[in-house]
């Protein structure tokens, strides 16, 4: 029986249809193109692909890892990076910033290895990085230092950050924190800090001449004349600044022997002194000035010292510790 005969236009359609669903067809066998590039292959473990002295480096830092030595284990890690510059050595270093609860230079570091990422880092790796920086952000500020003198040494809680002008924004860890600004011929600078998981801190610091002028404080009894290198400042109590170098100190009064010292100040040192005249003789009916006689405390607070003594009763507040997921830091092999 002969098939019936379809216009050409209903043919054109079927045409059409059956080649979509050969297409679409899981079960459906497609030819490639001559030049169509290989599948991707899963890249070589570090322990397969680093050789010589990164490979002995890498080795080391997995030891020192495993055994908590997580500063050492960065140091041999961060050599095997220089030797071979596989970003995988990146995120081992990461690891190492976390053990140490490092989370600015942690999150420095992740960001390196997902700059850096090439075909070495798998789609997975990089996918897992950027959750884990997510995370992190929570845990660290960003720290701005603007200071008005050039080549001043900027740290918090004595860990250098570098000499100002700073390159950009500081990571470090919330907490409460003291910034420390030094440069010579300047009083050095320190501000109390309280530093918050995922904001930013500005701080801007101008500098004061450092003034090479020392000081002196002196005590006597009430009524008792002071006079300071020949000249008279007034009785009981002397207090203010002189140039460095030597002075002469007198503390009198009537019925009293007289004393008198002599001593030398330092540039920026303080001194308290503390006088205590002897009473005369009953019987000596002498008036005349007892060199020896009475007693002086020179108490040196040393260069750059406060010249009031005062208790330093600020108690650092500890490190809160990182709640970060875990399972999410763990070496590259």
């Amino acid at each position: 029986m002969t098939a019936p005969h379809r216009p050409a236009s209903n043919r054109i359609v079927a045409a059409v249809m059956a080649g979509l669903l050969a297409w679409t067809s899981p079960l459906a066998v497609r030819a490639q193109p001559a030049d169509a590039p290989p599948a991707p292959s899963t890249p070589a473990s570090l322990s397969e692909s680093l050789t010589g002295a990164a490979k002995s480096a890498f080795d080391q830092g997995k030891l020192l890892f495993e055994d908590g030595d997580f500063a050492g284990a960065k140091l041999k890690f961060d050599k095997a990076y220089q030797e071979s510059k596989d970003p995988r050595l990146l995120w081992n270093m990461a690891a190492c910033e976390k053990g140490l609860r490092n989370y600015g230079k942690l999150l420095t570091l992740l960001e390196r290895y997902l700059g850096e990422g090439d075909e070495r880092v798998t789609e997975e790796a990089r996918a897992r990085a950027i959750e884990l920086r997510k995370t992190i952000k929570g845990f660290v500020s960003e720290l701005t230092v603007t200071v008005d003198q050039p080549g001043a040494k900027v740290s918090i809680d004595g860990e250098e950050l570098g000499a100002s002008p700073l390159p950009g924004p500081v990571r470090v860890n919330q907490t409460s924190r003291v910034l420390r600004v030094t440069k010579a011929g300047f009083a050095a600078f320190e501000q109390p800090l309280k530093l918050e998981g995922g904001a930013a801190t500005s701080v801007n610091v101008t500098l004061k001449k450092e003034s090479t002028q020392a000081r002196l404080r002196v005590t006597a009894g009430e009524g008792q004349r002071i006079v300071l290198d020949g000249r008279d400042v007034g009785t009981g109590e002397w207090e203010g600044h002189l140039k460095p170098g030597s002075h002469t100190l007198q503390v009198s009064a009537p019925g009293m022997r007289t004393f008198r010292s002599e001593f030398l100040l330092e540039p920026n040192q303080a001194k308290v002194t503390r006088v205590s005249l002897d009473a005369l003789p009953k019987d000596s009916g002498s008036s005349l000035p007892w060199i020896l006689g009475g007693a002086a405390l020179l108490v040196g607070l040393g260069v750059g010292g406060y010249f009031l003594l005062k208790k330093d009763d600020e108690k650092k507040v500890p490190d809160a510790p990182g709640s970060i997921p875990p399972g999410q830091v763990f070496l590259s092999f």
